[in-house]
């Protein structure tokens, strides 16, 4: 087997400037503690480090790159609130949608943006699947590949009301004026 320059010179271990990049995405996961504390939940710098390396194997295995900090920071603050997570299952549930994002990514056209699809993940868990992962990962995973692969939107077989769920996942506040 031919190895690379890289590796030859590296070995298996990453360039020394991706441990950088690794801690300041760690410590940025960090930082959101203070927000999601209110809700019962933190990671912990394990945690936090886990993450950034799961994120790193969903892109490698699902072929994709990013650039900036990715959608980590914007999946914890999305879902942070939902009542089917609490601090025993915390980061792993971070995990499993994490790799859940991107896999889902990879079926959907390109056109559906980083937030829209964390914000329909958010309506799905919570809303229809009730914090299962089985339905989520099933049942709703093969609804929207298959609307795709028919030329339909992925959102098709869904409630109505679902509009009012994404204004406040955007994070926009309704006025009680």
């Amino acid at each position: 087997m031919k190895q690379s320059l890289l590796s030859t010179l590296f070995g298996e271990r990453p360039f020394p400037a991706n441990d950088l990049l690794t801690q300041t995405a760690v410590d940025r996961l960090l930082r959101l503690n203070d927000r999601t504390e209110e809700y019962g939940m933190v990671l912990t710098p394990a945690d936090a480090r886990e993450l950034v390396e799961t994120r790193g194997h969903a892109l490698k295995e699902t072929g994709r790159i990013e650039i900036g900090s990715g959608i980590l920071e914007r999946l914890i603050a999305i879902f942070s609130d939902s009542p089917y997570l609490w601090q025993a299952n915390y980061a792993a549930s971070l995990h499993r949608m994490t790799e859940d994002f991107y896999r889902l990514k990879n079926e959907l056209p390109d056109t559906v943006g980083d937030d829209e699809l964390l914000c329909e993940l958010k309506y799905s868990f919570d809303q229809r699947c009730r914090g299962s992962f089985e339905l989520l990962e099933g049942v709703e995973f093969d609804r929207m590949s298959r609307n795709v692969r028919q030329g339909r939107s992925y959102r098709e077989g869904r409630e109505i009301e679902t509009d009012l769920y994404y204004v406040q996942c955007d994070g926009d506040e309704e006025d009680d004026d």
